[in-house]
């Protein structure tokens, strides 16, 4: 398998050598998502996957090109995205080895800051954001298929596979839930697998206006993404479909957010008086199974029951079910850290887990200036499903840690949001070779009263 891995990184990074940076960002997703992530090659105790051997060369190219000066300058975002990433090695190295944690956060750094960086430095137009959350869905239609039979039948394709990664991960285990097999396809973990879908969701809503897809084309194509989502029959990623669909219907009385926050809040609030418990114990009923969910409820109330006491700063280092259970005075009963905030607080302390909780703020705060910023209806129409995909990310992370390729594809978009007012602005339509994408001038968007700033 080194030997495949090797050939499909080769091949993959020679493609990116030649051709234009945006393609090339679609060729690291599509080997990303497509070959799996827990194959890798070993050089000593450095595993190198196809996805980190062909960012490298992707970023190396795009410097070896003439660099557009507005993609060059320094965002908040940059600096946060570093800072959360620094402070989460600070933390860890009060807790652990320094060889362990830069070998550790060194496959990490690959996998986040530079897919990061990719991204940030290809996305100038608006052409660009489109080609990317085009390319992503096309992406996802093969793995929904792979997802759907696999659910069906038990056979993964890349089930065999699992025994020669590095990693020691178990061999493919199918597990039965409804009557239907959860599928992990190339993810190697059902979860992520899931979450991958919804992103995918939201980005081909996203199309809809802009790409002037037909409703039944449209339509099929979500039937499929969605089926690829169910079938990892896991609830979080159902979370973030919920979430995500929600939001987006609500684009059309998106001015009235005040007055929908305060009936959410008045709904949470009747619960909590109306039942004998806090009203987010009464939702674990939705989820497809109420034990594991109440899990993620407990693992909450542990952590700020005094599960931190002594290790506020930098938290316990690598600790949990799945790295070193018991290490650093670690002893929770619930040991399993399936909520990405969670795992942040505990792994790194308020070092680490604050400049995160910033980094997330931040690209909302990004996401709203580029809604503000674009000039048809289209483009906001876009830049509103991209917010709803990382609000169902969000929720859903709420009860999941960030597995498998969800970390790369989440700073990926994060660069999207990032650069969501260039991206989406007046600017970029006059950057753009092909112009906007409604045949209303940006004038006349802007006078109706629908798209009014």
């Amino acid at each position: 398998m080194i030997f495949i891995t090797l050939c499909v990184a080769m091949g993959a990074s020679i493609a990116v050598w030649v051709i234009r940076p945006i393609t090339g960002l679609l060729v690291y997703l599509a080997v990303t998502c497509l070959y799996p992530q827990y194959l890798a090659v070993s050089i000593g105790t450095i595993d190198l996957s196809t996805g980190r051997i062909i960012v490298l060369v992707l970023l190396l190219r795009i410097f070896t090109r003439r660099l557009d000066p507005v993609l060059m300058r320094v965002r908040w975002t940059d600096v946060l995205v570093l800072v959360t990433f620094g402070c989460s090695v600070l933390a860890f190295l009060t807790n652990e080895d320094a060889a362990k944690v830069a070998e550790r956060e060194g496959g990490l750094f690959f996998d986040t800051v530079l897919a990061y960086a990719s991204a940030r430095l290809t996305l100038r137009t608006r052409e660009d954001a489109y080609s990317l959350m085009r390319g992503l869905v096309f992406i996802g239609i093969p793995l929904a298929v792979i997802g759907v039979n696999q659910s069906l039948t038990g056979f993964n394709p890349y089930g065999w596979m699992r025994e020669y990664s590095p990693f020691g991960l178990k061999e493919q285990e199918m597990r039965v839930r409804f009557g239907l097999y959860r599928a992990d396809g190339s993810f190697g973990n059902k979860i992520p697998f899931g979450l991958f879908f919804a992103m995918l969701v939201a980005l081909n809503a996203a199309l809809y206006f802009a790409r002037r897809q037909h409703l039944v084309r449209f339509m099929f194509l979500q039937g499929i993404l969605i089926a690829g989502l169910i079938s990892s029959m896991s609830s979080a990623p159902l979370f973030a479909l919920v979430s995500l669909t929600a939001f987006i219907v609500s684009f059309p009385v998106r001015r009235a957010w005040p007055y929908l926050a305060f009936l959410v809040v008045g709904v949470c609030s009747v619960i909590e008086l109306a039942s004998d418990r806090h009203f987010y114990h009464v939702l674990t009923r939705l989820a497809l199974n109420s034990n594991t969910a109440y899990y993620r409820i407990q693992l909450m109330e542990e952590a700020f029951g005094g599960g931190m006491t002594g290790h506020w700063l930098t938290g316990y280092g690598y600790v949990g079910l799945a790295a070193d259970f018991g290490r650093n005075g670690f002893n929770w009963v619930h040991a399993d850290l399936v909520n990405v905030y969670i795992y942040r607080l505990a792994t790194t302390g308020i070092v680490g887990v604050v400049p995160f909780v910033l980094l997330n703020i931040h690209y909302y705060w990004c996401l709203y200036r580029g809604g503000r910023a674009a000039v048809s209806l289209e483009d906001r129409w876009a830049v509103w499903c991209i917010s709803a995909g990382v609000i169902g990310w969000n929720i859903a992370l709420m009860t999941v840690g960030a597995l498998a390729q969800t970390n790369s594809l989440m700073y990926v978009v994060i660069a999207l949001a990032s650069g969501s007012a260039m991206i989406f602005g007046a600017d970029s339509i006059e950057a753009s070779d092909t112009g906007p994408a409604s045949d209303e001038t940006p004038q006349a968007a802007t006078n109706r009263p629908f798209v009014q700033r």
